[in-house]
């Protein structure tokens, strides 16, 4: 995997939206690597750039004919890696306690003016 469609992907499942593809792409420009390559979400029209295609709501991937459901790539993947870095952990169901503490009372390390103490004292000071 990689290209541009990496790109789209991971940002789409960082944010939980769908993809429609350009129909005017091909497959080289949506896979294929080119290094340097910034994909810039617009609602403009930017010169010498290429449409990769639009965001959607409907969580899924489309190219042309074809689409894949998010949950689906998603879980794929995941799954990839799952055993080595284990990312789909069993939730245990219980509630998460809530523990605040106020200080009374602020107390601050000890005195600020006094000495260094080791062989850096010794080395001469500057000021600047």
């Amino acid at each position: 995997m990689g290209g541009v469609a990496e790109a789209v992907m991971k940002a789409a499942f960082g944010n939980g939206f769908g993809f429609n593809f350009d129909k005017g792409l091909e497959m080289d420009d949506i896979f294929g690597y080119n290094y340097a390559t910034f994909v810039v979400e617009t609602a403009e029209d930017l010169e010498n750039a290429l449409l990769l295609g639009e965001i959607t709501a409907d969580k899924k991937f489309a190219y042309r004919d074809e689409e894949v459901s998010f949950d689906k790539l998603l879980d794929i993947y995941e799954q990839k890696l799952e055993s080595v870095y284990s990312c789909n952990i069993a939730q245990q169901g219980t509630d998460v306690r809530n523990i605040s503490f106020n200080a009374e009372k602020r107390v601050s390390p000890g005195n600020k003016n006094r000495k260094a103490q080791g062989s850096h004292s010794r080395l001469p000071r500057h000021k600047l």
